[in-house]
């Protein structure tokens, strides 16, 4: 595979919660049910296995010289677990769901239009989109972008540590 599949995540605990961690993410339940009952009990043990599920980033931690390097587990907040895009900001910053980036494009060496936009994922058809924050009904994948005009991209922040240009606290 040549494309990089990683996410990040910001923790949970007291001590990490304004921290990213970068890695492989994944879901599971810390806790096994069992149980035979007639079915009374379903809701109450969906409940359970629903708050025993947890959020994690694993990620690699290099060890002392000479020494391995360390796998780690850090518990995220899921509502902030993003992808990575594949794409790099012209500074060389990683683009990840959720990030906020000026974009500026241009035909030939007239600006076209410019404007800080969204990164988000459509699921439904399987792509990136850049949705612009001051007018969600302009929408751009990608491809539409980097297809027709000449593009820069820098990344400026993200909608977890930036709510405000959301309209947040």
């Amino acid at each position: 595979m040549n494309r990089e599949i990683k996410f990040r995540g910001k923790g949970i605990e007291e001590y990490d919660k304004d921290k990213w961690y970068y890695g492989s993410y994944f879901i599971y339940n810390e806790i096994n049910y069992f149980c035979l009952d007639d079915g009374s009990r379903t809701k109450e043990i969906n409940e359970k296995i629903k708050n025993n599920i947890k959020h994690k980033i694993i990620f690699e931690v290099q060890g002392d010289l000479n020494m391995e390097n360390h796998i780690k587990l850090a518990d995220v907040n899921p509502e902030t677990v993003g992808q990575y895009t594949g794409l790099d900001d012209k500074n060389g910053k990683e683009i990840y769901e959720g990030d906020i980036v000026l974009l500026a494009c241009y035909h030939y060496k007239e600006p076209v239009f410019d404007g800080e936009f969204e990164v988000i994922y459509d699921e439904i058809n399987g792509m990136w989109l850049l949705v612009d924050l001051e007018d969600k009904e302009n929408v751009y994948t990608f491809e539409n972008i980097r297809g027709y005009y000449l593009t820069e991209l820098e990344k400026i922040g993200n909608i977890y540590d930036n709510p405000e240009v959301l309209g947040g606290e």
